[in-house]
């Protein structure tokens, strides 16, 4: 039996975003959006080891999966707030959002878990959480765990907050320790997706450059207590990330890429952002979108991100075509 490769897919939804700038995009379920999310599943699971299975996994419907099944639990239904770094589970369920997320060096060194960019240092929003939760308590309800570092890391900082946790609940669970450990510590869990264990989990747009959200998030450390933040320029709404593909990223350690295919699997990948926002071009009116079309208009700022290159700390001129500096990435 193949090992599993969870694609999780929200690209659709990351592109409308673009919306708020003025840049007219095809919704999420468009056939255009699902031909491309189709192709980079097609391209990945040729690209993985013989013995892995790519399964598409659509990021709304594991939502509604995991908030219909923790609504139901007792401590929810008996007061208790539901926590999520998802978004996609935090708003619907009227629950409280932690914004925390990996960073890393320029160099691709792990610098730790910190507040996503443009949001507070995450003890400013521990305290906020512990004004409303103190007495009901929290479910700390998840996507998913990959390692489990980013759970694990809201769990500690909830403890040291002394935050009542009644509960942890995710929908992929790709790490074979995780649940025991829940258990170790005396917490009730539970997983969407019984019986399914997934060896890596990577979400489609990390692998398009410029999609809101796309890539690992270049950071800084700060000091012992915070860890890192995230490189984040306040007057552009815009954060620095690193997107699983070469020639910014390491797709074969990242992704679980084959090394002999990285290369071969990055440029595919490449050529589907070339002709998504050559698409872009055409359905808006064939303008020339520029990356500093992508980042505001003089009424709205969008925060979206900029790809980098490891090693090399320089960012793409806000000038320059979309397409025409995706083309000399290949």
């Amino acid at each position: 039996m193949k090992k599993q490769f969870a694609l999780t897919l929200d690209l659709g939804e990351r592109l409308e975003e673009f919306r708020r700038v003025g840049i007219d995009t095809p919704g999420p379920h468009d056939e255009y959006i699902t031909d491309i999310q189709a192709e980079i599943g097609r391209i990945v699971n040729r690209s993985l080891p013989e013995d892995y299975d790519v399964s598409p996994i659509h990021v709304g419907d594991l939502a509604d999966d995991i908030i219909g099944k923790a609504s139901q639990l007792p401590a929810v239904r008996h007061g208790a707030t539901i926590l999520s770094t998802c978004p996609e589970i935090a708003y619907p369920t009227r629950g409280m959002e932690i914004d925390i997320n990996r960073l890393i060096s320029f160099d691709g060194k792990n610098l730790g878990l910190g507040p996503r960019p443009g949001r507070e240092l995450v003890k400013d929003q521990m305290r906020l959480v512990h004004a409303k939760t103190h007495r009901s308590g929290v479910v700390l309800v998840e996507d998913g765990v990959f390692s489990g570092a980013t759970v694990r890391h809201v769990i500690d900082r909830l403890e040291q907050s002394r935050i009542p946790i009644r509960g942890v609940a995710v929908g992929l669970d790709c790490s074979e320790t995780f649940a025991g450990e829940m258990e170790a510590r005396g917490y009730d869990f539970f997983v969407t997706k019984q019986g399914t264990h997934y060896v890596d989990w990577v979400p489609d747009h990390d692998f398009i450059p410029f999609i809101p959200g796309s890539g690992r998030v270049l950071g800084v450390h700060l000091n012992d207590e915070e860890g890192a933040i995230p490189l984040y320029d306040h007057r552009e709404s815009t954060s620095y990330t690193v997107p699983y593909i070469e020639p910014f990223g390491p797709i074969d350690d990242w992704a679980s890429i084959e090394k002999t295919k990285a290369q071969q699997a990055s440029v595919a990948l490449l050529g589907l952002a070339i002709d998504l926002f050559l698409t872009l071009e055409r359905r808006n009116a064939d303008i020339d979108l520029r990356i500093g079309d992508l980042l505001r208009t003089k009424q709205t700022r969008l925060r979206t991100s900029l790809p980098a290159r490891l090693n090399k700390p320089h960012f793409p001129p806000l000038d320059s075509k979309v397409s025409k500096y995706l083309s000399e990435m290949m």
